[in-house]
């Protein structure tokens, strides 16, 4: 449930604010689409997270569509009148923040990896590389001292300096730069941490690209960047190789 109170939160939020068909687009069709992926991710859905969802998702909706929201919530077995009932609280807590970490990086490599298919469509093989650890300190630097949106010749003598390789430094700073400000909202501190647990979740999740994809996956690191794939993979964004 924690990406659903993640939209609990936001739909709370604009209701006050009189955006209601944004709340509504939210509260319907953004939570369903979120049920969806939850079962496409889950080898065997979790019958009682299934039940938790629904009976949580129709009191969402009962400002928008009240008697349907209602006799859904009934015929599902739910006793009681919705109105009297309370929302689950909001608050995420730390393996659950992590988790919605996790569950956005992957979808946004499934992305990225769909999007090559549409121009390599008879690939048999999915190879990923994850960045160099020289990479990985110069994402945790210029994270923790000020995480610039911004080129500047401090943040390029800062990267220079990292890596030893002052003649790229400015163009790898650019590249840095875009990859950490596509991941705003999501604090210094954990944002490092995943940058670090890259490795670990595609491992974790070949079974799953496997399945989607109907390719053979396999995931490497090249913490000193010696291989050609290792040395262009960057935190955040690995080397997919199609064969």
């Amino acid at each position: 449930l924690a990406k659903f109170k993640q939209r609990l939160k936001t739909v709370s939020e604009s209701i006050p604010q009189m955006r209601t068909r944004s709340a509504f687009n939210i509260a319907f069709y953004e939570v369903w689409g979120d049920f969806r992926r939850y079962l496409r991710r889950s080898a065997i859905p979790n019958k009682g997270s299934v039940l938790n969802f629904f009976r949580e998702w129709f009191k969402l909706l009962h400002p928008f569509m009240p008697h349907v929201s209602q006799w859904a919530y009934n015929r599902m077995g739910f006793s009681g009148l919705i109105e009297q009932e309370t929302y689950i609280d909001q608050s995420l807590s730390t393996q659950e923040r992590m988790s919605l970490l996790r569950e956005e990086y992957i979808r946004r490599v499934e992305e990225d990896v769909s999007n090559l298919l549409k121009m390599i469509p008879a690939s048999k093989t999915l190879e990923f590389t994850t960045a160099s650890k020289k990479y990985l300190d110069v994402v945790e630097g210029l994270i923790t001292q000020g995480r610039p949106t911004v080129m500047s010749r401090q943040v390029v003598d800062q990267v220079g300096k990292i890596t030893g390789d002052r003649s790229r430094a400015a163009a790898l700073a650019q590249r840095i730069i875009k990859i950490i400000s596509e991941w705003q909202g999501v604090t210094k501190e954990d944002l490092v941490w995943l940058a670090s647990e890259e490795p670990i979740i595609l491992k974790v999740n070949t079974d799953y690209f496997e399945k989607i994809f109907g390719l053979k996956v396999s995931v490497l690191s090249d913490p000193e960047g010696i291989n050609r794939r290792g040395a262009v993979a960057l935190p955040l964004k690995p080397a997919i190789t199609l064969g």
